[in-house]
C-alpha cells in the first residue's frame, strides 16, 4: 500500500510488426489517478496536426471494406512472439485511410491515459462507424499504432438510445481512445488516421459509407506526461513457475496466418490457423490436442459479403480409447440481420455420439 497508485509499462519505439520478442520500454508509476502531474494538450486537425490554424476545409472520403488488415488481432494473446497478433506497419491501412501528420519532435513526448479525438463529420447513410488511429511514424518510415477506437456513429449521443443518422447533417462527436503508455522520440511524428471501416476487427456497416471531414474543426487531446521527477518504482522480482509436467509430441500441426486476395472476384480471405499438434501427458498417458481454424473473408465494394467462421476441434485418446468435439460457428449478415449459425459434432471412436445445430437471426437495428 506505499507503493504508487497506478504503475504502467511506457512503451518506446514498439515495432511496427505484427510479431516480436520483446516490447521495448521501461515502467513507470504515478501517486495519484487521475495524474495530477498529466497535462491535457490540444492540437487541431488541419492539413496536419497543429496547435493553432483558421485554415478550415472539407475532406471527403469513402474506405475500402478491406482497411484494418494491418490492424491485428482485437485481443491478442500475447503468446510471446509465437503468433503474428499485434498490428503490423499501419502505412498499408494509413494510405487508405484520412490522415494528419504532425511535425518531427524535437524532444521525447510522452503520454498516460486515454487520447481523444473530436471529429465534425457528416455520413451519406444511416448507419455508419468511424474508426480513429494514433500513430507513430518512425524516421525510417514505418508507422507504429500506439492506440485507437471504433465508434457505432449511431451511439454518438449514448450508447444506451442509439438512433439512426441523418444523411448529410453535420454531428460533433467525441472519440476517446483506448488507454496508453506511449513515448514518443525525438524525430518521430505523430499521426491521427480516421476511416470508417476497420476489417476483420469490426463487422461493416450494411453499406459503403461516404465521410464528410470539416478539417480545422476537428481536434486532437493528448495526455501528456512529464518526464521529469518521476515517481520511484520498485523493480519486480523474477518471475516464479513450477517446472513444466512432462509431455511429448505426436503430431507436429504448425500454425497458419495468412491473407489471400482473388484479383479476379475481389474476395480477400483472412485466415487464422492454430494448433501445437498432438501431445501426449506422460504421468497420466493422455493424448490431447486443440487445434482453431479461423476464416474471414469479404469481397472489396460489397460490405454484405462479410462471413466469418471459427471450427475448434479438441481431441483427446489414450490406447484404443479416443474422443473428438467439433465445434463451428458461422456469422453472415444482410441489410437487416445478422446470421448466426453453430454446429457441434461428438465422436468417440469415431462413432458420432452426438450432434446439434443452431441457427439464430439476429436484427441489425443501429448496427
Amino acid at each position: 500500500m506505499q507503493e504508487p497508485m497506478l504503475r504502467a509499462f511506457m512503451g518506446e519505439d514498439i515495432p511496427a510488426k505484427a510479431i516480436y520478442d520483446a516490447c521495448p520500454g521501461r515502467w513507470v508509476a504515478e501517486n495519484k489517478w487521475p495524474g495530477e502531474r498529466i497535462e491535457a494538450r490540444s492540437f487541431i486537425l488541419e492539413h496536419g496536426i497543429v496547435e493553432s490554424s483558421s485554415n478550415k476545409h472539407v475532406i471527403e472520403h469513402k474506405s475500402p471494406q478491406t482497411l484494418g488488415l494491418s490492424g491485428g488481432e482485437w485481443c491478442p494473446y500475447g503468446t510471446g512472439g509465437d503468433g503474428p497478433e499485434f498490428p503490423g506497419d499501419q502505412q498499408f491501412d494509413d494510405g487508405a485511410s484520412i490522415t494528419f501528420d504532425g511535425s518531427p519532435l524535437a524532444e521525447r513526448l510522452e503520454l498516460l491515459g486515454a487520447p481523444e479525438v473530436k471529429l465534425t463529420l457528416a455520413v451519406d447513410k444511416p448507419r455508419a462507424f468511424v474508426a480513429v488511429r494514433l500513430c507513430d511514424i518512425k524516421p525510417d518510415g514505418s508507422v507504429a499504432r500506439v492506440s485507437y477506437a471504433v465508434l457505432n456513429l449511431c451511439h454518438r449521443d449514448s450508447h444506451e438510445s442509439p438512433s439512426l443518422l441523418e444523411p448529410g447533417q453535420r454531428y460533433d462527436v467525441s472519440v476517446q481512445l483506448n488507454d496508453c503508455a506511449y513515448s514518443f522520440l525525438p524525430g518521430h511524428r505523430l499521426r491521427v488516421s480516421v476511416s470508417t471501416t476497420y476489417w476483420p476487427m469490426i463487422w461493416p456497416s450494411p453499406e459503403s459509407v461516404t465521410l464528410i471531414l470539416f478539417a480545422g474543426d476537428c481536434g486532437l487531446v493528448l495526455p501528456v506526461r512529464p518526464t521529469t521527477d518521476e515517481p520511484m518504482v520498485k523493480p519486480f522480482a523474477a518471475p516464479e513457475e513450477g517446472p513444466p509436467m512432462p509431455a511429448s509430441h505426436v503430431e507436429t500441426r504448425p500454425p497458419r496466418n495468412t491473407v489471400t486476395r482473388d484479383v479476379a472476384s475481389g474476395k480477400v480471405e483472412v485466415v487464422s490457423d492454430r494448433g501445437g499438434g498432438l501431445y501426449r501427458i506422460e504421468d497420466i498417458d493422455l493424448a490431447f490436442a486443440r487445434d482453431t481454424l479461423e476464416k474471414m473473408s469479404i469481397v472489396e465494394g460489397d460490405p454484405l459479403s462479410a462471413e466469418t467462421e471459427m471450427v475448434v476441434r479438441t481431441r483427446m485418446q489414450r490406447d484404443d480409447w479416443s474422443v473428438e468435439v467439433v465445434a463451428r460457428t458461422r456469422l453472415t449478415a444482410d441489410a437487416d440481420n445478422f446470421y448466426l449459425e453453430a454446429d457441434l459434432d461428438v465422436y468417440e471412436n469415431e462413432t458420432r455420439l452426438l450432434a446439434r445445430n443452431w441457427s439464430e437471426p439476429i436484427p441489425r437495428d443501429c448496427v
